[in-house]
């Protein structure tokens, strides 16, 4: 209706909101429910079933990518191959809990697997937007450096962290563990940024890093994080992304319109087929339930897809084409 107009302040928020955003995704990967597995063997297996299911997922992805990219909709495969990769933990550890399936052998192995494609699609991503930027150069492995900073913050805090309680009641009231989470997002965020990196890579770091070490209080302190990302920030990001969205070409071409239930099954495919392979494990019905579960995209197709069209990998109607899609698949899924 053209009646809000981006500025510097609502640009800020909505690039904080995003941080935060995968902050959040990597705060939700619970390490205590990844080791609570019972027995190695279990444990080996549910890992291997997990890391076969990506390569197919991969396999069947660059397959689709070459489609889309024969139907001149992308124009990089291996960009592609990671967007349709990538999962949403925060989509499919919630339905998890609530059918009270997180804690079994079944919820364990899609949670394993959703981590491996986020964290795998995400380190691609960066090193993919880095070589697109600026070519074959040293810089496509600064994120490297990243990784060690982060690792490095993470060994700091474990070793000063047991030191802390004994100062808690001094500090009741002041939330900080929120300002923390905050402080550790900026570093990160810096880092990324000096380090010509994606800033998604540095906030979904310091979300792992916080996982990490807030192992006893994680329940608590997740529902003070969740209440500044979804109840301000996040929003802030999502109001900026449909403002700038223009479907106005969707609507005007049939083709791009027919273009959604496509994708919808492209993304559908994705996972679907890989899901197949839990079929030994646990079932028919359960293998293609979890093709379902998989197969909505959120957090990191949205950030995949505005880093795309800001490499210029996609067009803008493309762009606008997959946010409306992913959104869809929310529903649908």
């Amino acid at each position: 209706l053209n009646i809000a107009h981006e500025d510097i302040w609502i640009l800020f928020l909505s690039n904080l909101g995003l941080a935060y955003l995968m902050f959040l995704s990597g705060l939700e990967i619970d390490f205590s429910q990844l080791k609570s597995s019972k027995g190695k063997s279990k444990s080996s297996k549910k890992l291997t079933t997990c890391v076969f299911m990506f390569i197919v997922s991969m396999i069947i992805s660059y397959s689709l990518s070459l489609f889309l990219f024969k139907t001149n909709l992308i124009k990089n495969i291996y960009f592609s191959t990671f967007m349709l990769t990538a999962s949403a933990p925060g989509l499919s550890v919630p339905i998890l809990k609530e059918r009270k399936l997180l804690n079994t052998d079944y919820g364990q192995t899609l949670l394993i697997f959703t981590l491996i494609c986020e964290f795998i699609c995400l380190v691609s991503i960066t090193i993919l937007s880095t070589f697109i930027n600026l070519g074959l150069s040293y810089k496509d492995f600064l994120f490297i450096i990243l990784l060690l900073i982060a690792f490095l913050i993470y060994i700091s805090i474990k070793k000063v962290l047991p030191k802390l309680p004994l100062m808690a009641e001094n500090f009741s009231g002041l939330h900080i563990e929120v300002r923390a989470a905050f402080a550790l997002i900026i570093v990160l965020v810096y880092a990324s940024q000096a380090l010509d990196t994606e800033i998604v890579m540095g906030s979904f770091l310091a979300g792992v890093i916080f996982s990490l070490v807030s192992v006893h209080n994680r329940k608590y302190l997740m529902e003070k994080l969740d209440i500044i990302g979804y109840g301000f920030l996040i929003p802030v990001f999502f109001i900026d992304l449909g403002i700038n969205l223009d479907l106005r070409p969707i609507f005007k071409n049939v083709k791009m319109l027919a273009m959604i239930p496509l994708l919808l099954i492209i993304f559908y495919a994705v996972k679907s087929i890989s899901s197949m392979l839990l079929y030994r494990l646990f079932g028919f019905n359960k293998a293609l339930s979890a093709g379902i579960i998989l197969s909505s995209q959120l957090s990191l197709m949205i950030v995949a897809s505005r880093i795309a069209y800001n490499l210029k990998v996609i067009s803008s109607s493309v762009y606008s084409l997959f946010i409306m899609t992913s959104v869809i698949s929310c529903f649908v899924f």
